[in-house]
């Protein structure tokens, strides 16, 4: 039975589209689903709290061969964050619809600067508990993450769904004994939750 439901943000709590228009403005000459791609990758080290963001994108231009001024990596994802996403309403309403009869979490790859924004938007508000990449010291392609948010959950794995727009870490969900929903723009989340056997009333 399931009685447990784990949210990703961005990607599906949180559009994000601002955020992939502000890279490319910036990473023009390389084409965006592989700048996508390749960031996803090369952002893991911030959202353990390895790295700062400023490094993430010097090391991504690095890789592509690109001279890049400093002053517009630094700004990139931080100036007009807030601007750059948007709650998803209908995503909220179905948070809503589960909290009577299920524990609702998040686990977020995320950095400091992008939680306390996102904080400040109560996006968190939705959640208990909060399970934030930078703060445990792993991300989303560590199943130790997930075993993590278990923990803090009380919950076994096959007792929790979990709900991501990058389908290796619904792999990594998997892996682990979870049900795992691979989000995309076209999918129905309320269907897809019943079919993972959520009673949404």
């Amino acid at each position: 039975m399931i009685r447990a439901v784990l949210f990703d943000i961005g990607g599906v709590v949180v559009h994000d589209h601002g955020l992939k228009e502000a890279a490319r403005s910036v990473f023009h000459a390389i084409e965006p689903d592989r700048l996508w791609h390749d960031l996803n990758r090369a952002i893991l080290p911030v959202c353990r709290g390895e790295a700062s963001l400023l490094s993430c994108w010097q090391q991504l231009a690095s890789s592509y061969g690109l001279q890049l001024p400093e002053a517009d990596l630094a700004r990139l994802w931080i100036d007009g964050f807030e601007q750059q996403i948007a709650v998803d309403p209908a995503v909220v309403a179905i948070i809503e619809r589960l909290k009577p009869d299920y524990q609702v979490a998040t686990l977020s790859n995320t950095f400091p600067e992008h939680a306390r924004v996102l904080a400040s938007m109560e996006v968190y508000a939705h959640f208990d508990p909060v399970i934030l990449s930078h703060q445990i010291g792993m991300a989303k392609d560590d199943p130790a993450a997930f075993r993590t948010a278990l923990a803090q959950l009380g919950r076994e794995a096959h007792e929790t769904v979990f709900i991501d727009d990058v389908e290796r870490y619904t792999a990594v969900a998997t892996s682990v004994g979870m049900r795992a929903i691979h989000y995309t723009p076209v999918t129905d989340l309320a269907a897809a939750l019943v079919q993972a056997g959520v009673n949404l009333q």
